[in-house]
């Protein structure tokens, strides 16, 4: 390499390094244009609210309050334990 070409390859160099840089700036610029519109998200889905358990007073069997079947000594899980408390 000859020292009169020198200043033709900085000049290459710096266009090309440039380039690299603004295309560095505009994917910087799109991800956080689409963080704010909502298009990218680290925030994890919000949890489920906890149910209530309760006990079937027959079989023992767990299961969410309220979706049981009523019975004299509480809910049951099923028609059949409710059946076998009457």
């Amino acid at each position: 390499m000859h020292f009169s070409n020198l200043g033709t390859v900085i000049e290459v160099l710096a266009v090309a390094m440039l380039k690299v840089l603004v295309i560095v700036l505009l994917v910087i610029i799109v991800v956080l244009l689409l963080k704010r519109r909502g298009g990218i998200s680290r925030a994890r889905p919000q949890a489920k609210e906890a149910k209530t358990l309760v006990q079937c007073p027959v079989c023992g069997v767990y299961f969410e309050e309220g979706s049981g079947f009523p019975s004299r000594k509480g809910e049951t899980c099923s028609k059949a334990c409710q059946e076998k408390l009457k």
